[in-house]
């Protein structure tokens, strides 16, 4: 398990910017950003000012998300007493993310775009198939799948596997 904690990146968010951005010097954005390294546990920051809010954002990258789908997928195929991990996101509307050994992902679309190039690399499926569904799920609907519409359904997150 080792090699995986090697390859964690360092700091891979960017800060986003909303309001009235230029109603500020340059160095007030940046102390705002030096604010949220130095308290990671703090995703956003609101600064007021005459001109309206300003809001300084942490916005974590692909590359991170990449990198803690390698690290979950690693954790769970190494600890086969960990039957779940439960990823609460700051801001609870945008609900739990849980990974399991039979779908060890943590981003949002669950590592579909990673499983499409995986069979297409391995010849499992033609080029024209990975871009059909590449499109759809770009689109977000599958007409083909009879499970979209129970997947897609207003239910209750299941129960937190972890308390």
């Amino acid at each position: 398990m080792d090699q995986w904690r090697d390859e964690l990146p360092v700091e891979e968010w960017a800060p986003v910017f909303s309001g009235s951005v230029d109603a500020v010097p340059r160095e007030t954005l940046e102390a705002a950003v030096r604010i949220l390294r130095l308290l990671p546990g703090i995703e956003r920051l609101t600064l007021s000012s005459p001109h309206g809010p300003i809001g300084v954002e942490r916005r974590s990258s692909a590359t991170a998300w990449q990198a803690a789908d390698r690290v979950t997928m690693a954790l769970l195929a190494s600890s086969p007493e960990v039957t779940g991990i439960v990823a609460h996101p700051y801001d609870p509307r945008d609900g739990l993310r849980m990974a399991t050994p039979s779908d060890p992902f943590l981003t949002r679309d669950g590592g579909v775009p990673a499983a499409i190039s995986a069979s297409e690399y391995l010849g499992e499926i033609t080029p024209d198939e990975a871009a059909r569904r590449r499109r759809l799920h770009l689109d977000g609907v599958d007409a083909e799948d009879p499970l979209q519409t129970l997947w897609d359904a207003e239910e209750p997150h299941p129960p937190d596997p972890v308390a």
